[in-house]
Order: structure tokens, then sequence, then C-alpha cells
């Protein structure tokens, strides 16, 4: 059966449905590829103009239509019984286009199904491809309606090219056109590749801004056995003075700590220790509490209610780190007290969780030492540490922290007083009681560890105040004479006193050179070594020697205590005065560092000042010792009681307490053994207290104090011995007289030639050299005044020659001999 093929008013016009059987056979394949064949070449004529869009048609009208098997064709002309149908508009086309209307005929002619086999209409602006909707076998054909099924939207369709590519392309060329884009860059090689992956690798994590690390740790504080075991600890404790009613925490200190720890020190608040592991917290506190009873200051602490225990009766407050030594905002780390409990002892605070807040590095090791800090008052409980009461003279006022830390840790007066008061370099100290009952416990020497070698003293010292410093700074003093070097040595002391360090002045290197200008200018050596060290520093001493009644109070046994100018106008002292009683302290220490006697200073006074002026050190055997006389006259007071005659004692309180015995007559017992302690105080040290600006001052000086700690008071525990051992060397090797030089004396034959005019000249006076030699050291004053005067000029001025003329004055006088 043939069939026409469809012309081009076919196309235009009707819309023509056929249906494939559901096994097509090869003749029905190759009637629909004829078709298609002449449908492609009809495709070229133009389709006529679009109509207005109709509605769509009413289902009972597709109804009409009927199949015609098994391949069938069913045109239908135009009339105007033809009902308009709306064309089905693809969604695959780039915008909706008006197609010319499909018609239906209204006559018995029918339809093939399905209905939704209706393929879409070629847009204006695409190209048109004339497509035939086929039935899919095996497919819910009925499920589709005007169009593909939802299923499936196939690209090409029987040969014939879809239009979804089409739109992609318009539609990326479009965006290629007008939409914005990404420059074309140049094509990296890979040696590019490879310097900016380089280039751009995260480099090492940076720590945030902090401060440098002391590099101390624990284990440079242990004491360590024989076989490298820890078996002790080097202890510091830091008490901190009390807190005002504004604050709650205290400040750590890491920004002034060397200034911090020479102001506690100066009121008696650092004390160093060594204890083993064991050694529970309590037991160091109630030791810390202890010395600051009996020190020089005399702290008393305020006792908590009965019903507290008394193991919880502590006496001091254990401070702990904050946040793990962590800085708050003010870049300021602070402690709090800590509640303390039996078990917590040294070993305990230095392991595990609670060394986070007792053994925190940079903050709690300090020049190998463990620091302990400690509270003077508790702030959860009724603890307080009171002050003794003020004396007659004004209180002084409290130089404090308010030039090295907070407001928070400064101690305030305990009176208002004067602005004048800023003119002094006055510390707030507690007025010392005097024992009521002078040797009423016998005096306990602290143990020694023999750090300090009396046989190398000076070597041994200037090792332990700069420790293991490699870096320490070096002491170089240069000049044509000693009396140069001395002043050089003035100087270098002021430094020090200012800067609160004596690290440079015990420096273990030293240099003190006399050195001269030949006839070439350049400069030679004259002399050195250790005689011109110990020339240089006992000139130094000698010159307020000279001007002994500026510096020095007379006091028992020919020795003498300090003067003092202000009695109690303590707040008008001059900084002047303060600052040359400072050097005074300095050069008498550096004179017992080198083994030479400060006199006139009493052996008892300095033996008072090493022990931080604690008046029990003063015991009976040191008087024994220096001070028999005052020993003996003690004695007998101490052994009687208020009937005990007087008459004895009339020189002594005349001389030292400037009263008259009569005033003592209506005394008890309680008073009478009271006096004792008074009249030793003012027969050795003087009539005011260690707490005078003035002994301050001179106390400042004599410890030397180092950066690291190091103090000259520390030889008492450090020397085998203590200061007794000390003592005697120093004034042991101090020349008074000729029975002190004689037993030393050595004589060498002289040459022949000057043996023979010796004796020629001496022979006839019944003398021998050695005996003209023992007879002019045995002498006293000039024996050639007139040749002497004009030999004067050439003597040494380490020879005080201003008392020549007295009659105790001996020419070996100020020397001395190791």
């Amino acid at each position: 059966m043939s069939h026409p093929g469809p012309t081009s008013s076919d196309l235009s016009n009707f819309r023509t449905i056929y249906q494939l059987p559901t096994n097509p056979s090869t003749q029905d394949i190759a009637q629909l590829r004829a078709y298609v064949d002449q449908a492609s070449r009809a495709a070229s004529v133009p389709p006529p103009a679009p109509n207005p869009v109709a509605s769509p048609p009413h289902p009972s009208t597709l109804s009409s239509f009927s199949l015609q098997p098994p391949f069938t064709q069913a045109p239908t002309g135009t009339s105007s019984a033809q009902t308009a149908i709306t064309p089905y508009r693809s969604a695959r086309l780039s915008q909706l286009d008006s197609v010319p209307p499909i018609t239906v005929p209204s006559g018995d002619a029918q339809l093939s199904r399905p209905t939704s086999s209706a393929l879409p209409l070629p847009s204006q602006h695409a190209q048109r491809y004339p497509a035939l909707p086929v039935e899919i076998p095996g497919a819910n054909n009925g499920d589709r309606i005007l169009g593909y099924p939802p299923f499936q939207r196939p690209t090409s369709f029987l040969g014939f090219q879809g239009m979804t590519s089409q739109a992609n392309q318009q539609r990326l060329a479009s965006a290629s056109t007008h939409l914005a884009r990404r420059p074309t860059l140049p094509i990296r090689t890979q040696t590019q590749a490879q310097v900016r992956r380089a280039s751009a690798r995260r480099g090492a994590a940076i720590p945030p801004p902090s401060l440098p690390s002391s590099g101390e740790e624990l284990v440079d504080c242990y004491i360590r056995d024989e076989y490298g075991r820890p078996m002790a600890l080097k202890i510091r404790a830091k008490v901190y003075p009390p807190l005002n009613e504004h604050t709650s925490d205290y400040y750590a200190f890491r920004f002034h700590t060397n200034s911090f720890d020479a102001y506690i020190n100066e009121q008696g608040l650092l004390h160093d220790y060594e204890f083993p592991l064991t050694t529970s917290v309590m037991e160091i506190m109630k030791k810390v509490a202890s010395d600051m009873e009996n020190g020089p200051f005399s702290y008393c602490f305020g006792h908590r209610q009965e019903h507290i225990l008394a193991e919880e009766d502590l006496p001091l407050g254990l401070l702990g780190v904050l946040n793990r030594g962590r800085s708050r905002s003010n870049n300021q780390v602070y402690f709090k007290v800590q509640p303390v409990h039996n078990g917590m002892t040294l070993e305990y605070l230095t392991s595990g969780t609670p060394a986070e807040r007792y053994a925190v590095p940079g903050i709690c090791f300090k020049y190998s030492r463990f620091n302990l800090h400690f509270a003077s008052e508790d702030e959860d409980e009724d603890l307080s540490m009171e002050m003794m009461p003020p004396s007659t003279r004004p209180v002084l006022r409290s130089r404090g922290l308010n030039l090295i830390g907070p407001a928070s840790s400064r101690v305030a007066p305990r009176l208002p007083t004067r602005n004048v008061l800023a003119r002094s370099e006055e510390s707030f100290l507690p007025v010392p009681q005097l024992p009521a009952v002078l040797w009423a416990n016998d005096w306990v020497p602290p143990v020694t560890s023999g750090v300090i070698d009396i046989a190398d003293l000076e070597g041994t010292i200037f090792e332990a105040a700069c420790g293991e410093d490699t870096d320490a700074p070096r002491l170089t003093l240069k000049g044509p004479n000693v009396a140069e070097l001395s002043q050089q040595l003035v100087k270098h002391i002021e430094s020090a006193l200012e800067m609160n360090d004596f690290s440079k002045i015990l420096s273990p290197t030293r240099e003190f050179k006399i050195v001269y200008i030949d006839s070439d200018g350049h400069e030679r050596l004259r002399s050195a070594g250790r005689g011109v060290e110990q020339e240089t520093v006992y000139l130094a001493f000698n010159t307020f020697r000279k001007n002994e009644s500026e510096f020095f109070l007379p006091r028992a046994g020919n020795y003498s205590s300090l003067a003092v100018t202000h009695s109690f106008s303590t707040s008008f002292i001059p900084r002047a005065r303060l600052q040359t009683l400072s050097v005074l302290g300095s050069l008498a220490a550096l004179m017992l560092v080198y083994g030479m006697a400060p006199n006139p200073l009493s052996p008892v006074f300095i033996h008072y000042m090493i022990h931080d002026c604690n008046f029990d050190s003063i015991h009976p055997g040191l008087l024994s010792e220096w001070l028999p006389e005052l020993r003996r006259l003690l004695r007998e007071w101490i052994d009687g009681d208020c009937t005990l005659d007087l008459a004895p004692f009339q020189e002594h309180f005349s001389t030292y307490h400037d009263i008259q015995i009569s005033c003592l007559q209506h005394r008890d017992d309680a008073s009478h053994h009271a006096l004792a302690a008074e009249m030793l105080h003012k027969a050795v040290i003087g009539p005011e207290f260690i707490t005078h600006p003035e002994f301050q001052a001179f106390l400042k000086g004599f410890r030397l104090y180092c950066a690291n700690g190091f103090t000259f008071t520390k030889i008492k525990s450090e020397m085998d011995g203590g200061s007794e051992a000390l003592l005697n060397f120093a004034w042991s090797s101090q020349i008074k007289s000729f029975e002190d030089l004689e037993p030393h004396l050595r004589f060498s034959a002289p040459l022949p030639p000057l043996a023979l005019e010796l004796q020629t000249i001496l022979s006839p006076h019944g003398q021998s050299f050695t005996q003209l030699l023992h007879g002019f050291l045995k002498g006293s004053g000039v024996p050639c005044p007139t040749l002497f005067e004009a030999a004067k000029v050439h003597f040494s001025p380490v020879v005080d020659l201003s008392r020549i003329g007295e009659p105790n004055f001996r020419w070996a006088v100020d020397l001395y001999f190791s």
C-alpha cells in the first residue's frame, strides 16, 4: 500500500499522526524513511504567518479521532468547519514563539493515539526540523500529554537534532560576551608553580610576646647527696608587708625584683634557709616567724581566738601564684593567700599540680633558690602583724614601695607626718624592744656551712657574691698613687649604693694598678696586686678616721660606735650625711673582707651588725673576749636586785646614761633587771636604737647587697666559726704595739761590707743593728723633728701622721700582716 508523500501545504496546515505496529516489518521502516526524506526536502518551504493563539481543544473533540492501522495518514483540509488547536510550545526553546494553529477536521477522520504525541514546533530563531511523534513500545504512553514523557527528554529523535545543545551553546555564547570573567593569565611553568607553593608555605608558629625567661629551674635549687639525688632545697622566704584596705591580692614584682628584695631585706622580711625536702610548710612558717620575732625589729604577731586549734594558729599566710603565673590585662602576676594543711611539704609544693601554684618558673626560682612567699596577714582570718608602740620621738616615714611597686603593696605610716619627710631616705621600722631580763636564754649561733674559707677570705667572698656568673662586671682602678685609687673606689661605692648592687665592687676580676707616664708619654705599671688593693681600701676608710669625732662615738673598751647627729629631728638629716654613712658602712665591710679591722669600731658592734642587729647575739662569751670589764659589771648587776649598792656603777651611768645613780634609788626588781639590757646597749651601741636613719644608712652599705642575693652579713652562716672567727682573724692581724709585731720579726744578715760599716758606727754606743731597730719600733714620737719635716712629704698617705706627736703613737700602728 502506497502513501502519498507530504507536501509543503500539508506541513503548514496539518499535523500528521502515525502509528507503528508493535513489531514493525522491514517494509514499514523503509516506508517511514522515504516519508522522512520527503519531509526533509519540503522543510525548506517557509511556514505561513502565525495566527493568534487559540484555546486548547476540548477533550470531546479529540475523542472523535480514531486509529487507522497499520500505518495511517489522516490529512485534513482547511475549512470553516475546522477547529483551531493551541500548538505545543517546547520548554527547550530559548523563548516562546508563536506557531500556526493546528486544525482538526470535523469529519469522520480520526487522529491516531496517543494524544500526547504532538511534537514541539520550532522557534523563529532556531533551525526548524519537522519531527514525527512515535509511540514508544513498552512505555506507558497514556501518561504523556502533548509532549515527551516526563522521564525521558531525548536530545535526538529518529535522526533529528534536539534543541538542548543548541540552547546551551547560545547561552554560553551570550554569557561569554556579556558577563564579567577572570582575565586570562599566562600559563605557569612547573618551576614557577613550585616557587609559588614554597613562598605560600606556612612558616613556624611564633609565640606571643612575653618576658624573657630567667632560665632557672627547680633542679638548680637542689642540694644533692654524694650520689646526685636531691635531698634538700635552698629556700628564700619572702614576707610581704600588709596590704591596704582596697586590695586583696599581692603583686609578684617581676619588674623590680631586686629592688623589692632589697627593701624587705632591710626590713628583716627576707630570710635564706636550707631545708630537707620532707620539711613541712608549717615548720618553715614558724621558723620564719621566730626569726622575725627575734630579729632586730622584734616583730610581734597577734594571736587567734581560743577556739582555733594550735596547729592552725599559723603566724603567716602562704601565698600561691594565681592563674598559673599568666599575667592579667595590666601585665601583672598576682599572689593570693592559700590554705595550709599538715601534708604540705617542700616535695609536695614542687611536684604535680601544686607546682603550678608554688613552683612557677620565672617567679619562684631566683639565684638558685626556691622562693616561698608569705603574707604578714591573712585576708580571711583575724591575723595581723602588730607593731610595737611608738617611742617618744616621731615615727619614721615609710619609704615603702611607692618607688618600686603598686600602691597596693605600700606600707602606710603609723602617724601623719610633714611633707618635709620626703627629703629623707628613712624607712618605716618598728621600734625594737630590749629583753626584760638580759641573758635569760643561751645564745645559739646559726649553723655554718663552710662555703667561705677564712684562709682565702676575699677570694671565696668574691665568688659567693657573683656566683657562677661568667659575665660579672670587671672592677678596674688605675692611678698614679694609692690616694687616687681610693678616691676612685669611693666613687664606685657611691654608684653601687645608688643601684643597690655591689657585684662590681666584689667582682672576682679586679685590677688595682699604680701607673706612671714615662719620658716617651707611655703609661707604665709601677705596682699592682693584693697589697695595692689592701692599701686602697684602708686609705679610703682612713679618710673617715681622720675625722673621728664626726663619725664615731666612743664607747666601752676604747672602742667606738656610730655617731648620730639628729636624735629627734630625724626628718631633717641631710642626704649627704646619709650617703656618707652608707659609704662608711661599705668600707667597714670591705676592711673585713680583706682581713683588716675597721678601727675604731667595736668588734662587738660589728658582730651585732653581722647578726642582723639581733641583740641576743651579744652573749656573755663575746663580751668576755672583747669587753671583759663590761661583762664583769653586767654580771654583778644581774646577780643583784633592787637593794644592790650602786656606788660601783656610778662611772658607768655617768658616762653612758648621763644620769646620776640617785635617780635609780626607787627601782624595783623588775626595773633593776631591765636596766641590764639598757646598760649593755648604751655601752656598746649607743643611746639610739638601730632603727635610727643614720644607723640604717650605715647598715645599708655594710650589707654589700649583690644582685644574686648575697650580702656580707651572710658570713655568719657561710663561714666556719661564723662572725666570731672573722673578728678574731681581723683583729689579731692588727698591729697595735711592738709586742704584736716582735714575734714576727726576722732579720737577714747584711752583706759583709755593710755589716762592717754598721758595726763601726754602732759599737761606740754598745748596740747592734738589731738592737737599734728594736728600740726604734718600741719608741714613740719623732726621733729628729727637723729632719722629719723635710722628709714628711715623701711618706705614703697610707700612714696617718696626724698624731705622731702623741705618746701612744706607734710607727707600725697602721700596718697589717697576713
